[in-house]
């Protein structure tokens, strides 16, 4: 992406930046302490010296995965499509007991915690699998949310699914918790 692209989403999203307007304290913390992180992590300098081909967009993603490895501790993280070598090197950074597989080769009912996908074509019954053995630590990274009217249609479909729970629009990826014991939320995060 375009660094004024990139300039003009955070500008139209600027009144969504550091958990402004969240009212629930559990979405406020994981957005100010882990989506909106500045603090300058022990291994950010490492990543971008052993990745230094990745422009500013691919860390900025790295960094999160980061974060949110770093955040849940051991998670079983798997791809629902091709494993990207740099993503699996900030997760493992974030967490070195992660364990990182591909859920086409793992069964999404072994205890998968954070499942990574993009939107595309067929994605729906993988989708529906993952909910129907998620539990309430479980989480869905779906990448390239807006990448066209298609994938923001089917990411809006779904956030409403009476499956999930809180949800984050991050513009270039979205987060989706299955807590359905939380008041249900979809909230638009500067990322």
């Amino acid at each position: 992406m375009a660094r004024w692209k990139q300039s003009l989403v955070w500008i139209r999203r600027m009144g969504y930046c550091r958990g402004f307007g969240i009212q629930s304290p559990w979405a406020y913390r994981f957005v100010r302490y882990v989506v909106n992180e500045h603090y300058p992590y022990y291994a950010y300098d490492n990543m971008k010296a052993k990745y230094p081909y990745l422009s500013p967009l691919e860390h900025h993603i790295g960094r999160l995965f980061f974060r949110i490895s770093n955040y849940v501790r051991g998670a079983h993280w798997a791809f629902a499509f091709e494993n990207i070598p740099y993503l699996s090197a900030y997760i493992m950074a974030g967490s070195h007991s992660a364990t990182i597989s591909s859920a086409v080769h793992v069964p999404l009912d072994k205890g998968i915690d954070i499942l990574v996908m993009a939107l595309s074509d067929g994605i729906e019954p993988l989708f529906r699998s993952f909910c129907s053995h998620a539990g309430k630590k479980s989480m869905l990274i779906v990448m390239d949310i807006r990448k066209s009217k298609t994938s923001l249609s089917k990411w809006k479909r779904m956030t409403h699914d009476h499956h999930t729970g809180v949800c984050f629009d991050l513009y270039y990826c979205g987060l989706i918790f299955f807590n359905t014991s939380m008041t249900k939320e979809v909230y638009k995060v500067n990322f």
